[in-house]
């Protein structure tokens, strides 16, 4: 079977699933963060997309993963860690412009901030998530079934 595994249905969904991501990191944290006074918003809105879109590459990096080891773990973390290094890094060390100096800082300690990360993230997976545990239910290739033992 030449395309067997990549084929012009599977383009499309996964287009259609990176239109829907991309929406969600866009659009969740536009409209929960523009309501708070405190924070620059355009910054905030950017730093929590960007988190976000860090956070769902690298689980769905994961949940298509077939097999696992301590090296696909690590990179993971290290991806992730990373990231939140070089945001406070960041915001720290930036052209110290009033409205931006510390500005990661503040969303670091504000629970609004990681309640968009945890509530984007999670409706930008949902999908992803219920039809892994659908194929592998309902249509599982021989991947599964061994796993499975």
């Amino acid at each position: 079977p030449l395309h067997l595994l990549f084929n012009a249905r599977r383009f499309v969904l996964y287009l259609a699933t990176g239109v829907f991501h991309s929406l969600v990191v866009t659009v969740i944290p536009l409209f929960a963060l523009y309501a708070d006074e405190q924070l620059n918003a355009t910054r905030s809105a950017g730093n929590t997309s960007y988190a976000i879109l860090v956070i769902v590459v690298n689980l769905k990096i994961s949940l298509v993963t077939q097999y696992w080891t301590w090296a696909n773990f690590l990179s993971v973390a290290v991806s992730i860690g990373i990231f939140w290094a070089w945001e406070i890094v960041l915001g720290v060390w930036q052209d110290m412009a009033p409205d931006n100096v510390f500005e990661t800082q503040r969303l670091m300690v504000d629970g609004l901030y990681w309640l968009t990360i945890v509530v984007g993230t999670a409706i930008a997976l949902w999908g992803d998530y219920l039809f892994h545990v659908a194929v592998r239910a309902f249509w599982p290739n021989p991947i599964h079934r061994a796993q499975e033992f």
